[in-house]
């Protein structure tokens, strides 16, 4: 196990990660916090390379804090962890998951300045992803701004070289959603560590397996039958989308389209993780 005892959890938004992080939580060793950054500066930077140019003391400190297994809940302005959390000031000897869906930018900093805190990530199809966003119908109250805010990293930074086009041509709501799930989560997963991802789809068909994985990995025991949780609906918000590639939502462009935005992610994917 780490020194820490807090590790972050991040994915993007309806990829199941709340789901996976209540059934680790089955473990009488484990707690989650549920996006507790929601209302702090990750949030205000979340479509910015996050370095030490914008990171401020208080980010400094609350990290630092992790380190040493303490949890600063002044720093936490959220009310997502405040009602859906199973703990809200953290305990002494727990595993703390913070789970959150806004840090995919903040992995390398996390990584530079703080490298005893685990970063895992949870991978989910993107045709998914969109899918289950465009049913709950957030695609528009959840990413109002963002690709406007994104578009100075797309330009600046040469991980997204393959991105300049597609921003451009993401004429759509439904487009440039897609364009943010795989800008987002080609720049976490190109940076994650190979052996901190979970695998969304692997978890919906052996959940024991992938909870039994990750209580081994901090040598927590891992005695607890989780089959039969791990297939209710977990979500907080928003309903279950079952099926997979469901593109009834799409027209024949948005399908060419999201195709090609996905590819630069599906193929990281394929050659780093074999997904």
């Amino acid at each position: 196990m780490n020194n820490s005892k807090y590790i972050l959890f991040n994915s993007f938004d309806r990829a199941g990660s709340t789901a996976i992080v209540k059934t680790l939580g089955l473990n009488e060793s484990v707690e989650y916090l549920i996006h507790p950054f929601n209302g702090g500066p990750f949030r205000k930077s979340m479509y910015q390379i996050f370095d030490d140019k914008i990171a401020s003391t208080d980010d400094h400190n609350f990290f630092k804090n992790l380190v040493k297994g303490e949890l600063k809940r002044d720093y936490i302005v959220s009310w997502w962890h405040e009602k859906f959390s199973s703990t809200i000031n953290g305990k002494k000897n727990k595993l703390h998951i913070l789970k959150t869906t806004i840090n995919h930018f903040s992995i390398k900093w996390i990584y530079d300045n703080y490298p005893l805190i685990d970063v895992w990530g949870v991978w989910r199809d993107p045709w998914e992803i969109l899918n289950s966003i465009l049913k709950n119908d957030f695609h528009g109250k959840w990413y109002d701004d963002a690709f406007d805010e994104i578009k100075d990293t797309i330009f600046k930074e040469s991980e997204f070289e393959e991105y300049k086009l597609l921003y451009n041509e993401a004429d759509s709501p439904t487009k440039r959603t897609a364009f943010l799930i795989s800008a987002r989560s080609y720049y976490f997963f190109l940076l994650l560590k190979k052996n901190f991802v979970i695998n969304y789809h692997e978890f919906l068909k052996e959940p024991q397996t992938v909870y039994d994985r990750f209580v081994n990995n901090y040598k927590l025991q891992a005695d607890e039958d989780v089959y039969n949780f791990a297939k209710q609906d977990l979500n907080v918000v928003g309903s279950k989308l079952s099926g997979n590639k469901v593109l009834s939502h799409l027209n024949d462009d948005e399908i060419e389209y999201v195709s090609g935005a996905y590819r630069p992610l599906m193929n990281l994917m394929s050659n780093k993780y074999k997904f």
